[in-house]
């Protein structure tokens, strides 16, 4: 086996990629502290508020349960089909 020779000088298509050059790191001491955190404190009667317009939301009566209610009170009173309809939404609601 015969011994291999390296030559001195390395061809482009051998030679390492260079490294880029690091980035100086920058100046930790120059830039303002950030402000820690502070979490929002919220009094009951927030709470209580956004409860109480939770429970508003799910007493929304739906479209089926207006038009059965709508059509009884027009077979009650013998209402035009609107104004049943109006009276209906207005009662389910305020229920």
């Amino acid at each position: 086996m015969s011994k291999r020779t390296t030559s001195s000088k390395t061809t482009p298509e051998t030679a390492a990629p260079r490294r880029r050059a690091a980035k100086p790191a920058a100046d930790v001491t120059a830039a303002a502290p950030k402000a820690p955190r502070t979490r929002r404190k919220t009094s009951t009667t927030e709470v209580a508020a956004a409860s109480e317009a939770a429970d508003a939301m799910s007493r929304i009566p739906s479209h089926d349960e207006i038009a059965t209610r709508a059509y009884f009170i027009s077979l009650e009173s013998g209402a035009d089909p609107v104004h049943a309809w109006l009276i209906a939404e207005r009662e389910l609601l305020s229920a």
